[in-house]
């Protein structure tokens, strides 16, 4: 990664941030659209760390369209969305989504920064 994480040199702390954006089941695009908003504004705040909440891009209440291939194909491109909209920036993204591998479908988070994903955990 060649950018780095500046703690604030005033205060010596990492500023984050934890947001909820008004989230539509199954409505994959109006959720990127409002986390990539988000994202933006945080950045313009001098947010380091930026968390969503669980399955923020599909929706938590999905039940089985969780399950469907073309849910899960856009929920992947969606998060190719935010994946480059971080391109050009240190700030870290948490963002949940269901991911699928192999013949499972994991409710994830996703940590993201500087347009690489930094790490996958599925929930437990």
């Amino acid at each position: 990664m060649s950018q780095c994480i500046d703690l604030s040199r005033e205060l010596g702390y990492l500023r984050v941030g934890a947001a909820v954006p008004n989230i539509h089941v199954a409505d994959i695009h109006s959720n990127v659209k409002a986390i990539i908003e988000i994202m933006q504004e945080a950045r313009h705040e001098g947010v380091q760390a930026l968390t969503f909440p669980e399955m923020a891009i599909t929706g938590y209440t999905v039940g089985d369209l969780v399950q469907h291939t073309v849910l899960l194909e856009r929920a992947e491109t969606g998060l190719a969305k935010i994946l480059s909209e971080s391109a050009n920036s240190s700030m870290i993204v948490i963002v949940g989504s269901p991911l699928s591998i192999g013949q499972r479908v994991f409710n994830c988070a996703v940590v993201i920064s500087a347009g690489q994903i930094l790490g996958v955990i599925p929930k437990t």
